[in-house]
């Protein structure tokens, strides 16, 4: 008994033991990790003492606001009854409130990722939000955990040259129709930014882009789009790919991307398919990611949003209490969601369906429906058109005079040789697009006028943004893996944050682009008078009314 008591002794002792030693070192090791450092701000290159410190909130940097919008040049102002912020910047006014994740800029109800907080009498607000409401450019440097604001241009002086080998993207696209086209040329703009910086710095090697044209046939032949994008990955040894415009050839691009275990960004096509094979099948759709346009259940929202303009011009000015509504969608698989969604919407927005017609998308006449809409009383046409038809279609509508207002999206419509190609009848003609001449974001009116002035004064597509911030986002994600190895490019490529040209891009779980306020939306656009003007949504600079066809309005 004494010996089997002296054994239990001796184990619980070297059990205390080994406890306390265990203890000792992991006290140690929490001792020795170096707790996260304070955040430091720059403005212009120089340091920012901010008092209190900025603090990390759910994964955003907030800043007690006051002595970041000074330095920005804007007044401040705080109502304690209200716990409203005022931030005033000529007639720039942004309006935030202690605790609620909803502000208003130009009287625009804008979404905030983090509600602003109040923490010992003084206010933190979201910094990005914040400086880039004030016009600078906000980047966030995780190694050093700082963040650098930049009001004025970098000062000029010589980029680091490109030491390794390029980088090859393919930009594959629909090249003889306007949008390969203006996806070849988007993309070709930020290539030359990239390159003049030094190209993209892999590690401790830069490497310039090398883009490699990819010519897809696909709104004539799905099967052309998958050899090419095949050949493209055999034969020009592509790296990354970037592109697509119709649904179906893009699955079948999918397929071949994953098959080879490319990264590819889609930038054409909007059928929610795409984003959902992500979700059904990650380890052989992960390859995928979509940067515009939005998916086509948004796109549908959006479309409902900015018919209201129109609706509300029809019954102000033509006195039709309930219009009747025109669905025009060509027989393509991405414009289903949005046809089944009008039919089921428009009746609860005070709307008839006048009827459903659904052209080729490359039908070279239309006058059979245009007759059609007009002997069914239709006041209003929603288009929904991403071909070559679209052309066509307006042009014979303009000649038929027919008596129904345009609203809905036709890609040829967003393009400025547009005029020209319906022979001058493009006036009224009206389509959704990625982009207006509209600060949706800092960077939109400088890329918008680059483009015009380099090509011609043609409008850029939703496909040249969304070429150019792919290529953008594309550099991004390979620097913070620090190599163009697919896994780690796109684990990268999940965490993106980047302000693009139509808004800040941030991909949900199925590596499609979020949409709302403080994300990306859209615009609504209309020819008059030989110009594309942008008319929704109100409230940023340049805007303009929307106006019915001369031959629809009442004469006085």
């Amino acid at each position: 008994m004494k010996k089997r008591t002296a054994t239990m002794v001796r184990r619980l002792s070297l059990l205390m033991v080994v406890t306390l030693v265990l203890a000792a070192v992991v006290s140690g090791l929490a001792q020795a990790a170096p707790a996260p450092g304070p955040i430091r701000v720059t403005v212009d290159g120089a340091a920012l003492a901010l008092d209190p410190p900025p603090q990390m909130v759910g994964g955003r940097v907030l800043v007690p606001y006051r002595a970041i919008a000074e330095r920005l040049g804007a007044r401040v102002g705080w109502d304690s009854r209200t716990r409203v912020v005022t931030v005033t910047k000529g007639a720039d006014v942004m309006r935030l409130t202690v605790g609620q994740t909803t502000a208003t800029v130009q009287g625009r109800n804008v979404t905030l990722d983090t509600a602003p907080l109040l923490v010992g009498g003084r206010v933190f607000v979201p910094l990005r939000f914040l400086g880039e409401g004030l016009g600078a450019r906000v980047d966030w440097i995780g190694a050093a955990r700082a963040v650098a604001l930049r009001t004025t241009p970098e000062a000029p002086g010589p980029a680091p040259a490109p030491q390794g080998p390029p980088i090859r993207v393919g930009i594959a696209g629909p090249m003889t129709f306007i949008h390969g086209e203006h996806m070849w040329h988007g993309a070709v703009m930020a290539q030359e930014v990239i390159n003049r910086a030094g190209g993209v710095a892999v590690g401790n090697v830069r490497r310039p882009i090398q883009l490699v044209r990819v010519d897809t046939n696909e709104l004539l032949s799905v099967p052309d789009a998958a050899s090419a994008v095949e050949r493209a990955i055999t034969r020009d040894r592509i790296d990354f790919l970037i592109g697509g415009v119709r649904t179906e050839a893009v699955q079948a691009m999918q397929d071949v991307i994953s098959e080879h275990k490319r990264l590819f960004i889609g930038v054409g096509a909007a059928h929610p398919i795409l984003t959902q094979r992500v979700a059904d099948n990650y380890e052989k759709y992960k390859y995928f990611f979509r940067i515009s346009p939005l998916c086509a259940t948004h796109l549908g929202r959006l479309i409902f949003m900015q018919l209201g303009d129109v609706a509300a011009a029809v019954r102000r000015e033509l006195g039709v209490a309930r219009p009747r509504v025109a669905i025009v969608a060509e027989r393509a698989a991405w414009v289903e969601p949005i046809v089944a969604a009008a039919e089921r919407v428009l009746p609860g927005m005070g709307m008839d369906v006048a009827g459903v017609w659904r052209p080729s998308a490359t039908a070279t006449d239309t006058t059979a429906e245009l007759a059609a809409i007009r002997a069914a009383g239709a006041n209003i046409i929603i288009q929904v058109i991403m071909g070559p038809v679209g052309t066509v279609f307006v042009r014979q509508w303009a000649e038929m005079q027919v008596p129904a207002a345009l609203a809905g999206i036709n890609v040829d419509a967003q393009g400025g040789r547009f005029w020209q190609a319906t022979g001058g009848r493009a006036n009224y003609a009206v389509t959704m697009a990625t982009l207006g001449r509209i600060p949706l974001s800092p960077h939109t009116i400088p890329f918008f006028d680059a483009f015009m002035r380099r090509h011609n004064n043609e409008v850029p597509l939703y496909t040249a943004s969304g070429a150019h911030d792919s290529l953008n986002v594309l550099r991004g994600a390979i620097e913070r893996a620090g190599t163009i190895s697919v896994n780690e490019v796109i684990e990268e490529m999940k965490k993106t944050d980047f302000q693009g040209l139509a808004g800040q891009l941030v991909f949900n779980e199925r590596h499609d682009v979020r949409f709302g306020p403080g994300y990306v939306m859209s615009v609504a656009i209309q020819w008059q008078d030989g110009k594309v003007e942008t008319y929704w949504p109100t409230g940023y600079g340049g805007t303009v009314p929307y106006r019915l066809p001369a031959w629809m309005r009442p004469r006085r």
